[in-house]
C-alpha cells in the first residue's frame, strides 16, 4: 500500500523499515522477560495500535513528500522533508 501511495521506492523502503523499527521496540519493550511482564491480551492491543498509528503517520508523511516534489514548488529534498513535516 505505501508504494502505490507514493510510487517512490525509496520512500517506501524507508517507510517500511520504519515500521518494522517501531514493532521491535513495541514488542521488545512490550514482551521484556526481564521487566517481568507478562504478554496478555492489553499488551497486544497497545502493540496493534502503535503498529498501526505508525503505518499511517508513515503513509500520511511519504505522500505527502511524494507531492511536494510533484507540486514543483519545493525541489530541494530539505524544503521538501520540512514541508512534509
Amino acid at each position: 500500500m505505501l508504494l502505490v501511495s507514493t510510487g517512490n521506492f525509496i520512500v517506501t523502503f524507508f517507510a517500511v523499515l520504519s515500521i518494522m523499527l517501531v514493532l521491535g521496540v513495541v514488542l521488545g519493550v512490550i514482551g521484556s522477560v526481564l521487566a517481568g511482564w507478562q504478554l496478555d491480551v492489553t499488551m497486544v492491543v497497545a502493540g496493534i495500535v502503535a503498529v498501526g498509528f505508525s503505518v499511517d503517520y508513515l503513509l500520511h508523511l511519504g505522500h505527502v513528500l511524494v507531492e511536494a516534489q510533484e507540486s514543483g514548488f519545493l525541489i530541494r529534498r530539505d524544503e521538501r522533508l520540512e514541508y512534509a513535516f
